[in-house]
């Protein structure tokens, strides 16, 4: 293993906050030398900054649909259609959601179609040992 592709598992132990004090100055040295991890880290730490802004965000959002979802529970009364079809229409706007279900769906068709060809494949196995 290289120099360089030492520092750069360092490099992303840095930007994470889990190098070692004792290995941070070693670190910094390589990366005043050296312009290829000097770039790796400052783009390592632009896409932590991008992920950390994406990921506040979408921990706002979902603060936001977990008190919508707990209001929407609370009014809910069980002798009311209306309100089982409101809720579901309400969560079925979130894009997040549409996707998630459909994530949801993907795989159990799959597995479903995986299993199902198992299944033949054992079977087609047992009529040709047969004959």
């Amino acid at each position: 293993m290289s120099n360089c592709d030492k520092m750069k598992e360092q490099i992303a132990d840095f930007i994470t906050g889990i190098l070692p004090e004792a290995e941070i100055h070693a670190l910094k040295r390589h990366l005043s030398e050296c312009p290829a991890c000097r770039d790796y880290a400052e783009a390592l730490e632009k896409e932590e900054r991008l992920l950390s802004g994406f990921f506040a965000k979408l921990d706002d959002n979902i603060a936001g649909w977990e008190d919508k979802a707990i209001d929407l529970v609370n009014s809910f009364d069980a002798s009311s259609q209306t309100n089982v079809i409101s809720a579901g229409t309400a969560i079925m706007r979130s894009l997040l959601i549409k996707h998630a279900a459909a994530a949801v769906v993907i795989v159990f068709v799959a597995v479903y179609f995986i299993i199902t060809l198992t299944w033949i494949s054992q079977i087609s196995e047992c009529i040709r040992l047969s004959l």
